[in-house]
């Protein structure tokens, strides 16, 4: 017989495959069981809310991703999704706050570098946004959603020449990047 860590393995995987698959209804009740057998599994409560996201249940999502943060403050993952939840629902000082906790233990972390860099345009702070988005370049960090954000600054700005020059050097840097093809694509519509 099985104990009952190998019980909440075999559920957890069960689920991630599931999950995998995008039967969101079978992996929650997988991940469901888990987190039953052990209420204190931070990895069951963040893939329920990996879950909740997939189903564009956000409140739901930000619970579970708040749970496997409280049982493990340094689960960076479900920290990243609560910063970006946090974006989503325009509470930006709490996105930060949640950024600053990411990178104070994981300095290295990028999609907190990425929350930080959104709250500065999603606050209009462009010359501080420009600083530190340019920043993160000059450091070798070259994702592509750091020249979107970027570009959001120019735009801001009215920079047209600056939005475009922006996303062209960013698909220098991550040419396989076909969310930076569609900004230039909007762009050149935009202008006609």
């Amino acid at each position: 017989c099985d104990g009952p860590e190998e019980k909440k393995m075999k559920y957890f995987n069960k689920g991630k495959a599931l999950y995998e698959k995008g039967d969101y209804f079978k992996a929650a009740l997988e991940f469901e069981n888990a987190v039953q057998i052990d209420p204190k599994f931070p990895d069951g409560y963040y893939m329920l809310g990996k879950v909740s996201l997939a189903q564009r249940d956000f409140p739901k999502a930000f619970g579970h991703f708040n749970k496997a943060a409280e049982l493990n403050p340094k689960h960076w993952k479900a920290q990243v999704e609560l910063g970006k939840l946090y974006l989503l629902a325009r509470a930006p000082e709490n996105a930060m706050e949640t950024a600053e906790i990411i990178l104070k233990g994981d300095p290295q972390n990028v999609e907190a570098m990425l929350i930080k860099g959104a709250v500065y345009v999603g606050k209009r702070e462009n010359d501080q946004a420009e600083q530190y988005l340019n920043g993160l370049i000059q450091k070798g960090i070259n994702h592509f959603d750091i020249y979107r954000l970027l570009a959001a600054v120019c735009m801001a700005k009215q920079d047209r020449p600056g939005v475009e020059n922006t996303l062209l050097r960013g698909i220098q840097a991550n040419p396989k990047s076909p969310e930076l093809y569609v900004s230039l694509s909007e762009l050149y519509a935009m202008g006609k």
